[in-house]
């Protein structure tokens, strides 16, 4: 009997193949993910959407950095009629980000300590402290950015003393919630009526809700500001100051 059911379990296994390679692999059931990594990926994005769809109706969406990076910045020179406010970027790694925004305006201050993390990125895969570490080399700039070296809480605070800014502008990818948070503790007493800021890891990432959201929600109040645009297949959020 045994070798019989066994024999019946095999004959079974063997036409359920046939029939899996004879039908067409459009009318296949796709296998189904059951990873700790897809499952993480999919609670993400359905959190996201949740949390933001009743502004995604009032925004801008776009689908690349480059385009709601350009939005950004062209929208708040629109609001710097004397040319004459400030543009700042808190996280510069090799001067991507910074080299683009620094084409429109006459001068940017670009603020990060080219040693890496300066604490652990939580939510993220693999970016503990000290990743994106540079060695302190700073990277080629265009002529009209001033880099401010050193981890933000350590140089802010003189900057500000200094300058006395009034600032029209800043990008924010200082990645974790513990130094994005210090910058806008710091910055919010400077930032000029209807001043642009775009944020690069906002949501739509494990761990978004721990990042630069909270320290956004934790600094101003949810009617000192306005959505402006989305970028729907990354991370990247605008909002305008009121």
């Amino acid at each position: 009997m045994q070798k019989t059911k066994k024999l019946l379990r095999y004959i079974f296994h063997i036409i359920s193949r046939c029939i899996y390679w004879i039908v067409p692999k459009e009318f296949r059931a796709a296998p189904q993910e059951t990873t700790i990594d897809s499952l993480i990926k999919n609670s993400t994005t359905s959190a996201s959407y949740e949390n933001f769809k009743e502004f995604f109706k009032t925004s801008i969406l776009y689908s690349d950095i480059e385009s709601i990076r350009k939005y950004a910045i062209q929208s708040s020179i629109s609001n710097d009629k004397g040319k004459e406010l400030f543009y700042l970027e808190f996280g510069v790694f090799k001067g991507n980000s910074t080299n683009f925004f620094s084409k429109y305006v006459k001068k940017m201050y670009a603020f990060d300590s080219f040693e890496g993390l300066r604490e652990d990125w939580l939510g993220s895969w693999g970016k503990g402290r000290g990743y994106f570490n540079l060695n302190k080399k700073i990277p080629k700039l265009n002529s009209n950015i001033e880099p401010i070296v050193g981890f933000v809480q350590d140089t802010l605070d003189d900057f500000l003393k200094k300058h006395n800014p009034q600032i029209n502008f800043a990008h924010f990818d200082l990645d974790t919630y513990p130094s994005t948070k210090y910058a806008l503790e710091r910055l919010k007493p400077f930032f000029n009526e209807g001043a642009i800021l775009i944020f690069d890891e906002f949501y739509n990432y494990p761990g978004w809700e721990s990042g630069e959201y909270k320290a956004l929600k934790e600094v101003f109040k949810d009617e000192e500001y306005t959505f402006k645009a989305f970028n729907t297949f990354d991370q990247q959020v605008v909002i305008q100051l009121k």
